[in-house]
């Protein structure tokens, strides 16, 4: 639904990412499962993944976008990170690890079971 051709084709209209973000969440119901493909990051981020997509979500856009989905009031009920592969260096490793753990905490805020850092809002 919202595949790659939408999010460049929103993009080139000059949509806001958080406009983009509101159209992806309105689809969502009350209670989400989580599931990033680690390919779906921009492949200068991963470039030893398996497959990478050229134009893919900088880290930053993806983790907007994960918080915009707890801010909509929507819990997120379990997550997976997946194809992350190693590579020449430890990078993508590095990357796959931060967004899981960012995946991880986002998780529990939405669940109540932690509170947002400040700095993180």
């Amino acid at each position: 639904m919202f595949h790659n051709r939408f999010l460049s084709n929103e993009k080139f209209a000059k949509k806001s990412w958080k406009k983009v973000c509101g159209k992806i969440i309105a689809q969502l119901p009350p209670k989400v499962y989580l599931s990033f493909d680690i390919d779906g990051l921009d492949p200068k981020l991963c470039p030893g993944t398996g497959t990478p997509v050229p134009g893919g979500l900088e880290f930053e856009e993806a983790l907007y976008l994960i918080r915009a989905v707890v801010e909509s009031g929507r819990e997120i009920i379990g997550c997976d990170l997946n194809e992350v592969a190693p590579g020449d260096t430890e990078w993508n490793a590095i990357v796959g690890a931060r967004l899981l753990f960012q995946m991880a905490h986002w998780m529990g805020v939405s669940q109540g079971r932690i509170k947002a850092r400040i700095s993180e809002k």
